[in-house]
């Protein structure tokens, strides 16, 4: 190929690719973290954004755009520029729900940081890591991967 002359695939397809790729770790993190700070506890009742921001010390832009992503995933809902939990969030991410869920998201975020070291695991002469991440993990998310990518793009 010339390097003067335009590939017969736009990078735009790859673009396509690499966000399709890491949508997911992006929403389970702020998942993740929202839930470890307590964001989830606090909206049960009705906060604005500036509220958020003083009340978890974190950066006004930064909190909106965590709450914005919140309202998209329809977790949280938004009402004349206040936050208030779902009642899927209520239940489920509410550290005070008896149904509450936060034992099954950390138990996610172990595989992940196996997902992160790949390439070491996969270049280890001694696996150091749970063999059940190669033998069953490893296996099953490729194939799943390949079936969801498949129909996606």
């Amino acid at each position: 190929m010339d390097i003067m002359e335009e590939p017969s695939v736009s990078v735009l397809e790859f673009e396509k690719i690499l966000n399709f790729a890491t949508k997911g770790i992006k929403v389970f993190n702020i998942i993740k973290t929202s839930l470890n700070i307590g964001l989830f506890n606090i909206l049960e009742e009705e906060h604005s954004c500036s509220e958020l921001s003083k009340r978890f010390s974190i950066d006004h832009d930064v909190i909106y755009y965590i709450l914005e992503a919140l309202v998209k995933l329809e977790l949280i809902e938004k009402n004349n520029g206040n936050y208030k939990n779902k009642e899927i969030s209520n239940i489920y991410l509410n550290s005070n729900s008896y149904f509450q869920r936060k034992t099954i998201i950390e138990s996610l975020n172990q595989p992940l940081s196996y997902w992160n070291d790949l390439e070491n695991i996969l270049y280890s002469k001694e696996i150091k890591y749970d063999e059940n991440f190669l033998n069953l993990l490893l296996k099953q998310w490729l194939k799943m991967l390949c079936l969801v990518s498949c129909k996606k793009l």
